[in-house]
């Protein structure tokens, strides 16, 4: 974690955080921090003492929290109760919940699940149970890969990719080849009764649909409802198509209203797919790791469609990414409310339990160098508004005046760390809502009035 997190953060102070939850699990004890070391106590009873040779060396302090875990286990009845892996959770959400909402520590069943939903979601074809003899198959689906390649109800499973299966659970299985990088999976198998045999299956990935296409009239609308795998790829061969007919289409919306985000390298691929040059967006963190400067090549597969954006109080994190570049590349009109303003990125730490940490370790800044952490995305039309408001400035904005310039100047000068006044000050101007029942409104006015789209691209 130490060099990872976004502000520096004393070894000291991790620890001392981690070790006070032993106090949930038992009230009579309790940590105190001495000159040379710490203290365990049960009662006011001096229980152990880890002393700690340097200042903030991680080791020492790891080691004076593995001594003082132990005698915790020792001596309370409420610490054995929680268990080693009550304990490993209890300590690292004690510790996260001191950093911010989205760092958080996933168990390994959850972890699991999570990798899946990042990645796609692999299927074997074929069901197994765990018994005293060891990993059999309980069942095969007819006609998938495992099926063709010979597997049957009662095989036993010795190996999976040559290494002889240590598991009792569905997970530690799913461990042997999941993440592998790696969509071909060998099994050494054998039935009873005949020689074992060794068999390859292809595990297909199944990623969920998150790109949707629909024409009316000459505009070509587009609904990304998560950026996950694939959605670039899917966005780019849509587009594609729909260029290429008889009578393609004159003006592109694309609808993010409820998109909560996912995998930022689809946000940037997406931007790169209409984008005709820039800064796509930038992390900024400690770890050199952690700093990226994403550009993108220029080559706009539209050919230069005019695209309005629709967003609202649940587009968050890469949707937001995704709106803020080609607004500001001054690619796309931005209509709806402000966003959530999820600016943070973590990574992915995995443990040696088979469990993970989401660390946050960067900030997301847009291209022109505003933060969307708390800022959120500010539209150029807003339509959390009353109807008359939203018609007068309609009106406006066909004569050349953009009624929410103000708020959009104010967000593109802020920079990080935005404190939490400054940015609601901003946001007041437009008030995060759920999808507004005035955005067709506005998207129709603009799709009317190219002149009115053309003011309100950002030119500054």
């Amino acid at each position: 974690m130490l060099p990872r997190t976004l502000d520096p953060i004393p070894a000291s102070e991790l620890s001392l955080w981690g070790l006070r939850s032993l106090t949930s699990l038992d009230p009579r004890l309790s940590i105190e921090a001495t000159s040379n070391g710490l203290q365990l106590r049960l009662a006011g009873r001096l229980v152990a003492f880890g002393p700690i040779s340097g200042a903030d060396d991680p080791l020492a302090w790891g080691m004076a929290i593995s001594q003082l875990c132990r005698a915790a286990w020792d001596t309370s009845e409420g610490v054995r109760r929680a268990g080693n892996a009550g304990i490993l959770q209890l300590f690292l959400n004690e510790i996260l919940s001191h950093f911010d909402p989205y760092s958080r520590y996933a168990p390994p069943s959850e972890a699991l699940e999570e990798k899946i939903r990042r990645n796609g979601r692999r299927s074997l074809g074929f069901d197994i149970s765990f018994q005293r003899r060891g990993i059999f198959v309980s069942d095969v689906i007819s006609g998938s890969s495992a099926w063709k390649a010979g597997i049957r109800q009662g095989d036993q499973i010795l190996k999976v990719n040559k290494k002889i299966i240590i598991a009792n659970n569905l997970i530690d299985f799913a461990n042997f080849f999941d993440g592998s990088g790696s969509s071909l999976v060998h099994f050494s198998l054998i039935t009873e009764g005949a020689p074992p045999r060794e068999v390859e299956i292809q595990i297909p990935s199944y990623n969920p649909q998150a790109v949707f296409f629909s024409r009316d009239g000459d505009t070509l609308n587009i609904r990304i409802s998560g950026f996950v795998r694939d959605t670039a790829a899917n966005l780019e061969s849509g587009i594609l198509s729909a260029i290429k007919v008889r009578f393609p289409p004159k003006i592109m919306v694309i609808d993010l209203r409820g998109n909560r985000g996912g995998l930022l390298r689809e946000a940037v691929a997406g931007v790169n797919t209409l984008s005709q040059g820039g800064i796509i967006v930038k992390t900024t963190g400690r770890d050199p790791a952690s700093q990226s400067e994403y550009i993108a090549s220029g080559n706009d597969l539209s050919r230069g469609l005019p695209i309005i954006i629709i967003v609202d109080g649940n587009t968050a994190s890469s949707a937001e990414v995704f709106a803020a570049a080609l607004a500001d590349q001054g690619r796309a009109v931005v209509v709806g409310s402000a966003t959530l303003g999820k600016g943070l990125v973590q990574t992915i730490l995995p443990l040696e339990n088979r469990g993970a940490l989401s660390l946050t370790w960067s900030r997301l800044q847009a291209p022109q160098g505003w933060p969307l952490q708390t800022l959120g995305v500010i539209p150029q039309i807003c339509t959390n508004v009353t109807e008359a408001d939203l018609k007068l400035s309609l009106i406006e904005l066909s004569k050349g005046q953009l009624t929410m310039v103000d708020a959009l100047i104010k967000s593109r000068n802020a920079r990080a760390p935005i404190n939490n006044e400054n940015a609601l000050n901003i946001r007041n101007q437009c008030p995060a809502s759920n999808g507004h029942k005035l955005d067709d409104l506005a998207v129709r006015a603009l799709i009317g009035s190219p002149s009115s789209y053309r003011n309100a691209l950002l030119k500054y």
